[in-house]
């Protein structure tokens, strides 16, 4: 009986032993704290279309221990294709809009792991300084991922930093979508542009025809402008309903515009009849044709067909092409008070 009591002591003095070396384990070791939530966590990828490969940007502020963040891991969802090629991994920190006020991640350098299979990447990094800062760095390589080809939102991921030994100091979970196009086609036009105008539609001569000085027309009042955004500029013609001056009186013959387009001008001499056109253009890079470049006592012959006046080889704005008629004639020219003629100008933008 004695025998069995010590027995039983025993057994009990085991188990009240095991319980005081179990119970402080259990009751008074620290438990490990979770990792706090980033203060912003971002990973942006550069092709959202599902299915695409992809750059990104990956940035973060930290919560707490800044100083000793080692590492950056990145989990992208399980249905993407991580590349186990650290070379594709390599980074940078260029700031291609970044969130503001964004500074480079310090000590950033290529990925040093790269998993498939859990979709984790790890890239060795310096202290983060601050928590008060946000850092970013981009990855460079579009074969570092491959998002899933089908579109969805919520994928699911996470971004976290870590320590030298790879335990997180701060954890976000993050979530990432992509759409079957992340581009907007954007379409414009510029309508072509053409002005024409002749503010006045009559140009007299200012002086009787003599034999003596040659006589010319107002001139300053028959002007076009034009203004046009045809990349070639534009082109103005002339042409003469008669070719001449022409009257209806009894007796009378028409002053004609002698000589030939032939980019010459004709000289009026005194004693001669003759009826002429000069041309001056101004603004931009605008000339007139080389027959109706006149000097003194000269023009270019009209015609009854349409000839080039002048021309603009690039676009323009508010140029000018003024017509003058010049005209002298014999001291046997039949008087008459009704001698006329009516020039068509037209003009075409050269698109």
């Amino acid at each position: 009986m004695k025998m069995k009591l010590i027995k039983s002591l025993s057994l009990v003095n085991i188990l009240s032993l095991i319980a005081l070396l179990i119970l402080p384990a259990i009751y008074f070791t620290p438990k490990a704290e979770a990792a706090a939530n980033l203060n912003v966590a971002m990973v942006r990828i550069d092709n959202m279309t599902a299915g695409g490969t992809t750059i990104g940007t990956v940035c973060a502020k930290a919560t707490s221990n800044p100083t000793n963040v080692a590492h950056v891991a990145i989990q992208f969802p399980s249905t993407w294709t991580v590349s186990a090629t650290l070379s594709n991994w390599a980074v940078s920190t260029t700031n291609i809009g970044w969130p503001t006020g964004a500074s480079a991640w310090p000590g950033i350098l290529q990925a040093t792991a790269a998993d498939n299979g859990t979709k984790i990447v790890v890239f060795p990094s310096n202290s983060m300084v601050n928590t008060t800062t946000t850092y970013c760095f981009n990855w460079t390589t579009a074969a570092a991922l491959t998002t899933n080809g089908t579109p969805a939102n919520d994928q699911q991921g996470y971004l976290e930093t870590q320590v030298t030994g790879g335990t997180a100091i701060d954890h976000s979970a993050i979530a990432f979508s992509t759409v079957a196009s992340n581009t907007i086609s954007v379409t414009g036009a510029v309508n072509p542009t053409f002005s024409f105008a002749l503010p006045t539609n009559t140009d007299n001569f200012t002086t009787a025809l003599t034999n003596g000085a040659t006589a010319t027309t107002t001139g300053s009042t028959a002007t076009i402008t034009t203004n046009t955004n045809a990349r070639n500029g534009w082109t103005t013609w002339v042409k003469s309903a008669n070719a001449a001056l022409h009257s209806a009186s009894p007796g009378a013959t028409d002053i004609t515009s002698p000589g030939t387009y032939d980019g010459t001008p004709t000289t009026l001499s005194a004693g001669t009849t003759g009826y002429v056109l000069k041309v001056v253009t101004s603004g931009g890079t605008s000339a007139p044709a080389a027959e109706y470049t006149a000097g003194a006592d000269q023009g270019g012959t009209l015609t009854t067909a349409y000839n080039i006046a002048a021309l603009e080889t690039a676009p323009s704005n508010a140029e000018t092409v003024t017509f003058t008629e010049r005209a002298r004639v014999a001291t046997t020219q039949p008087p008459a008070s009704d001698y006329t003629d009516t020039l068509t100008i037209v003009a075409a933008g050269m698109f």
